[in-house]
């Protein structure tokens, strides 16, 4: 129980609570109707759920744990895939490119999205939350198996989910809606714009200094 509420808990801090509104407003663009729209609630769910308890484990495993966050490959591959989804995601807007947001392409770029938000949460509140985790897990371990982080791992990631569920759940059911709006088109380019900026921060300080 400790864990679901820790995980909770980290919804809070600065670096994951924007997503609380990030996660609505992109996933507007990744489904035409309420039942698209519940699977992919569903699908981003289980997603980070996974990615945060497999991440977390690897960590938790290593014998060299600075090598693992020295290496920048992961996290420059998921840049990259956050820019080529988020040039689709802009694109979509404009009347030449409409057909980019019908079947496949739609289906094809929602997982892609989806893949890429559910990864990008997962790793933003291990960073985030790694004093809550630590001490969560660290009395789990002590009072039962110390070789089992699995069961602490995935309430605390449960926790963290359900406030994004819930928050996405009463949102998309006024999509149709909001769709209609100027200022929604506004912040969900806006919301886009920012975020492929700091994919491109990201991708740039890895091979930045390559080509200077």
């Amino acid at each position: 129980m400790n864990t679901i509420i820790g995980g909770l808990i980290s919804v809070l801090t600065p670096l994951v609570f924007p997503f609380l509104i990030i996660i609505p407003v992109i996933f507007e663009k990744l489904g035409k109707s309420q039942k698209q729209h519940k699977s992919n609630i569903f699908f981003f769910g289980c997603l980070t759920i996974t990615f945060f308890v497999v991440i977390m484990n690897i960590f938790f495993q290593a014998e060299d744990m600075n090598m693992i966050v020295e290496d920048r490959r992961p996290e420059t591959v998921l840049s990259f895939m956050q820019i080529i989804f988020l040039i689709w995601f802009l694109l979509s807007f404009f009347k030449p490119f409409e057909k980019l947001h019908q079947t496949p392409w739609l289906l094809i770029f929602s997982m892609i999205g989806i893949v890429v938000l559910s990864c990008k949460l997962a790793l933003i509140s291990m960073a985030t939350a790694g004093p809550i985790i630590g001490s969560i897990i660290i009395s789990e371990v002590t009072n039962n198996d110390a070789t089992n982080v699995i069961r602490p791992l995935l309430g605390f990631s449960i926790g963290l989910i359900i406030p994004f569920m819930i928050v996405q759940y009463f949102i998309q059911r006024h999509y149709q809606n909001l769709s209609s709006k100027k200022w929604w088109k506004i912040l969900q380019i806006s919301v886009a714009v920012y975020l492929i900026g700091g994919a491109m921060i990201k991708v740039f300080k890895v091979y930045g200094q390559t080509f200077i």
